[in-house]
């Protein structure tokens, strides 16, 4: 059984919900003995500025142990990690879930978007938006508003508009054309966010690119099987 670390890096969300958001992973990276760290991205980022970004994860990240480690981006947090990739000392591999490589029209539309409503104030309405998106296209949202005590809406509006704001002004492909490891993409059939026209598509040779069937931004949600099936698959390669 493998002895190594894994870091998964959160997507954005208004109110940290402990990692909870990636359990399906963690158990399944647990069962083959990794040592699983995650982290809440939005803590370690002060501002909507990639350059500051990136140098506040290194910062953090190349500190860990010299213990070969994974690493793992959520959405926004997927992006990051690509960028992040060729700058990482340990780093056995990449995977990026739901991560865009840069926002092309289509998501800078739906962003732009829900940016407005944020610098508004209307949270409960960008998060309503927000689930709508996360699910694959064509599926309905559930009538549901998005609640939270008034002491924590400046937080999470906060929150939310530092974490799209720095991916519409993000672009990971020349980044990731320079990280010669093993990286592997996921990404939905029907994703309405991260989709197969904006993903960085470099052509390094450990470099593979998939797209769960059926799937939105939740691939664990649409297609546990064939996420478990592709994980195991490649991470048996590490």
């Amino acid at each position: 059984m493998k002895t190594q670390d894994a870091v998964i890096l959160a997507p954005v969300m208004p109110v940290w919900d402990g990692g909870a958001f990636c359990a399906p992973l963690v158990t399944l990276l647990e069962q083959k003995g990794y040592s699983v760290t995650v982290i809440d991205t939005l803590s370690l980022i002060e501002r909507d500025d990639p350059q500051s970004a990136i140098e506040s994860l290194c910062q953090t990240l190349n500190s860990r142990s010299q213990r070969p480690w994974l690493l793992v981006g959520f959405a926004m947090a997927g992006t990051l990690a690509q960028m992040l990739a060729p700058h990482l000392r340990g780093v056995s591999g990449v995977v990026t879930v739901s991560a865009p490589g840069f926002s092309d029209e289509k998501l800078t539309t739906r962003l732009v978007r829900l940016v407005s409503m944020l610098e508004k104030g209307e949270l409960g309405p960008a998060v309503d938006v927000l689930h709508h998106y996360v699910l694959p296209e064509g599926q309905p949202a559930p009538e549901a508003t998005f609640t939270l005590p008034d002491a924590g809406k400046m937080s999470a509006i906060q929150r939310m508009l530092t974490g799209f704001s720095l991916l519409l002004k993000m672009d990971a492909r020349a980044d990731i054309a320079r990280y010669d490891g093993k990286y592997l993409a996921i990404v939905g059939e029907k994703s309405q966010l991260a989709s197969w026209e904006n993903q960085t598509h470099s052509h390094r040779p450990l470099h593979t690119y998939k797209r769960i069937p059926g799937a939105g931004m939740r691939p664990w949600n649409d297609n546990p099987i064939a996420m478990n099936n592709l994980l195991n698959e490649w991470i048996a390669t590490l």
